[in-house]
């Protein structure tokens, strides 16, 4: 069953769809490694291994892996190295390729207290554990 899915190049006539699961990594690049779940962009301008999705439980993460011409995230381009969390309906620009983010899950915290390491913190509403950071109301993993 699929958690959520990414249409690639939407309404361009040569639209593809691809559905994944929780805990799937998905790798977006020119070359990725066979054994990797991919997206694949055959195209110059995109990195061998240009950025990284992951599929957690309550939200998915995009991280652009040092790529040479960048990853953009409604239209703001992303530090590389750094975790940014996605929301259904955002827009990825790799290149010349749009990548729509459909039916991720809707980022909630979980009621309660929670404990991550020793110590958790509490910006604009949002809990955030040791070693990550918020920027834009999005948590960003170092």
């Amino acid at each position: 069953m699929a958690f959520g899915s990414i249409t690639i190049n939407p309404q361009s006539g040569e639209e593809t769809k691809q559905e994944f699961q929780t805990g799937d990594v998905i790798v977006i690049g020119r070359r990725p490694a066979p054994e990797q779940l991919c997206i694949l962009l055959d195209y110059p301008d995109v990195s061998e291994k240009h950025a990284e999705i992951c599929c957690h439980t309550r939200f998915w993460t995009i991280k652009d892996l040092r790529s040479t011409n960048g990853t953009k995230l409604n239209g703001e381009r992303l530090s590389p190295g750094l975790r940014y969390r996605l929301e259904s309906g955002d827009r990825l620009a790799i290149a010349d390729h749009e990548l729509l983010v459909n039916s991720c899950p809707l980022y909630e915290p979980e009621p309660g207290p929670q404990v991550f390491g020793e110590r958790m913190y509490n910006i604009r509403g949002v809990d955030v554990p040791p070693g990550e950071f918020l920027i834009d109301s999005r948590i960003v993993r170092d």
